[in-house]
């Protein structure tokens, strides 16, 4: 099972790749789409909400199943996520796109894998 929160130091990393950074992209924009992340202030959120939206397309190249070990919006935030990351997971999970497996246990449904999945 993979921690969001080791993903996050790679991300740098991994956006400089052409393919990857599409698929962040396409993701991105499915969570605006959505109304998972607000639209207001986006430009202004662009590296948050590009961050959150990688972290989903690493863990489904990695076998997509992940957890959160906190729900502490402080502890989120300090940890390079956003601050309400588990309150835009379980939004994610009451959309269809997310199934819990555990306790705060995820896996990448279906539905999501046509964002974060390989173009």
């Amino acid at each position: 099972m993979i921690c969001l929160y080791d993903l996050v130091d790679d991300l740098p990393r991994l956006v400089q790749d052409f393919v990857f950074a599409e698929r962040v992209a396409k993701t991105k924009s499915l969570l605006h789409a959505e109304q998972i992340l607000p639209l207001n202030r986006a430009n202004q959120h662009d590296w948050l909400h590009s961050s959150f939206a990688a972290l989903f397309v690493k863990t489904y190249d990695l076998g997509g199943e992940f957890e959160l070990r906190f729900t502490s919006s402080l502890y989120n935030s300090k940890a390079g996520l956003p601050s309400n990351a588990y309150g835009l997971i379980r939004l994610l999970e009451a959309k269809g796109f997310l199934k819990a497996v555990g306790n705060k246990q995820w896996s990448i449904e279906p539905l999501f894998v046509h964002a974060v999945g390989h173009l």
